[in-house]
This record gives C-alpha cells, sequence and structure tokens, in this order.
C-alpha cells in the first residue's frame, strides 16, 4: 500500500513538472492543468480510458452511406470554427472508468446535427446507447456507427435525453420503452 502511495505521489510530481513546463512554453494554443488523472502515468492513462476494439470493424453490416466532400471549394470552409460558441455541443461530459467513447461520441455527434439543423441542444442518453447496443462491447469499447446502426434498426431512429436515462458508468440492462428526443434517418462515414 505504502509503495502504490509513493508511486502516485512520485507520478504525480513528474506531471505537475510537465504541465508547468509546457505552460511556460507560451507558444501552445491551450494550457495544461491538474485534474483526478494526474497520478497516472501516459500508459496507466492510455490502457484504462483509450481503448478502440478494431475488431468490430470487420463484424460490422453498416447502413451508412458515403457521400464525397460536400464543398465544391475548400474556400468556403472557414479556417476555424467554434461549436460552442454557436450553441452546439453540451458541457464536458465525463465517461469515467467505462470505455464507451464510441457512446459518448455519437450522442454527441447526434446533438451537434440536431441543433444545427433545428436549433435546439438537447442532451441525450448515452447510457442508452451503452445498454442497448449490443453489438458494441459496453465498457470495453465499441463504434459510434454500431450505434448508429442500433437505434435505425431498432429505435426508429431514435433515442432519449440524458434526464431521461442518466448515465451510470456501468452497462445494464436495457431500458426499451423510452421516448425518442431526437430521431435520425440515416448517417454518413
Amino acid at each position: 500500500h505504502e509503495i502504490e502511495k509513493e508511486h502516485r505521489f512520485k507520478t504525480f510530481k513528474e506531471n505537475v513538472e510537465f504541465i508547468e513546463s509546457f505552460n511556460k512554453n507560451g507558444t501552445q494554443r491551450y494550457k495544461l492543468a491538474i485534474n483526478k488523472y494526474a497520478d497516472l502515468t501516459t500508459e496507466e492513462f492510455t490502457t484504462s480510458f483509450m481503448g478502440l476494439d478494431t475488431s468490430l470493424l470487420s463484424q460490422q453490416e453498416s447502413t451508412a452511406t458515403t457521400t464525397s466532400f460536400k464543398y465544391d471549394s475548400v474556400t468556403e470552409v472557414p479556417n476555424s470554427m467554434d461549436w460552442r460558441k454557436r450553441g452546439s455541443v453540451t458541457g464536458v461530459k465525463d465517461q469515467g472508468v467505462c470505455g464507451c467513447c464510441w457512446a459518448f461520441s455519437a450522442a454527441a455527434a447526434i446533438e451537434g446535427a440536431y441543433q444545427i439543423a433545428n436549433n435546439e441542444l438537447i442532451s441525450l442518453s448515452e447510457q442508452q446507447l451503452l445498454d442497448c447496443s449490443t453489438q458494441n462491447k459496453g465498457c470495453e469499447g465499441g463504434l459510434m456507427t454500431v450505434a448508429y446502426d442500433f437505434l435505425l434498426q431498432n429505435n426508429g431512429g431514435g433515442i432519449t435525453t440524458e434526464t431521461n436515462y442518466p448515465y451510470e458508468e456501468a452497462q445494464n440492462v436495457c431500458k426499451t420503452e423510452q421516448p425518442a428526443a431526437v430521431t435520425i434517418n440515416g448517417y454518413e462515414v
């Protein structure tokens, strides 16, 4: 127990030194700060929180359509776009130790697309995708496209709100009778 405590403290100090050095540089477009992961090494963080299971790619029978680039000229595309300033993204969400970034990113993409099309931002349920999109691997990883296919094939494209079906940081039994707050009719990759 004492050895683990010493390891965590040593890692924390090293990370604080890195953060201070990075922020002093002044050439970066962002700043680093201490958070709840500051006592983890990069390897520990990567192992725990950045799992992509590519085995799902070969198993998926996707309903996606593939389209060409939508702009005739790249001069029409702005150099940058801050969707936060346009109210198109929710606040930061935390998936915790459950490796379901696929559910968070799928819900966030739907939230943003819906807001842009309808001028209304609705926080959608990652937990519904985590519990019900069983072709994905729950907290062990998954794909956004598999989540979209689940919605299209089982829910008429509908997903409920985060308020109706809140995030629990674990995969649970699917609560099937949920009202759809937003409906998709397809997706593109």
